[in-house]
């Protein structure tokens, strides 16, 4: 199904993600700007960084712009971005406890709303490693949370998420 939009933003969720694509139509949107939208993963603030004219879009519908986010969105995102320092030591504090060899934990992000956390890790083999109890304790440790994501990253990816070269 093809589709034409009249304006179109290319938002990032983190700064080494690749750009998803919304319907801004009826917001006035520069670059660098921030937006709250519904995505996959529930309501997310994003920094636009593609403005689009005129955009031809092939396959399933954008989702559409919530919003321009507010001064009181960017301080929320601040907050969570501290609890996600939290959820990081506690997570690798977990892991050493429980004697978790070779399993690194990369990096945490909480939803826009505070409701769903993603925790992002790396293991020295390929083979899938069980962390249900991590799970639970940071349920149980962060009652905000509703969801807890465990994902493990390829080598590619680990590759971008680690600071520095690569």
């Amino acid at each position: 199904m093809t589709e034409i939009y009249d304006k179109v933003v290319g938002v990032r969720f983190t700064p080494v993600s690749k750009a998803y694509y919304f319907d801004a139509n009826g917001f006035d949107l520069d670059l660098d700007d921030y937006v709250i939208v519904e995505s996959i993963r529930g309501k997310q603030i994003g920094r636009v960084v593609q403005v689009k004219e005129e955009f031809l879009n092939e396959g399933e519908s954008l989702r559409a712009v919530i919003r321009p986010a507010s001064p009181k969105d960017l301080v929320a995102k601040e907050l969570f971005n501290q609890k996600k320092d939290e959820a990081l030591a506690f997570s690798k504090k977990r892991l050493e406890e429980l004697g978790l060899k070779g399993v690194k934990i990369l990096d945490a992000e909480f939803s826009f709303d505070g409701t769903r956390l993603q925790v992002n890790y790396a293991s020295d083999n390929d083979e899938k490693v069980d962390l249900k109890t991590l799970k639970f304790d940071l349920l149980r440790n962060f009652p905000s949370v509703n969801i807890i994501d465990l994902r493990q990253l390829g080598p590619r990816d680990v590759a971008k998420a680690v600071p520095g070269m690569g």
